[in-house]
């Protein structure tokens, strides 16, 4: 949810910031998969790849 976004233009700004906040602490891939036409909601997908099953279920447990 983004409540204090009053347009498409203030949503793109907000998700555009904790993508890149999610791609730079976790080295993950991020995507807007869901609600892109709608100023309040957005949904995300993260992608994790890694050899070691642990710690990837624990960064993913961070983000």
């Amino acid at each position: 949810m983004i409540p204090h976004a009053q347009s498409l233009k203030d949503k793109r700004r907000e998700v555009r910031g904790l993508k890149d906040h999610i791609r730079s602490k976790f080295n993950a891939s991020v995507a807007e998969v869901g609600y892109q036409d709608k100023w309040q909601r957005t949904t995300l997908a993260v992608g994790l790849v890694g050899s070691d099953k642990h710690l990837l279920e624990s960064t993913a447990a961070r983000i």
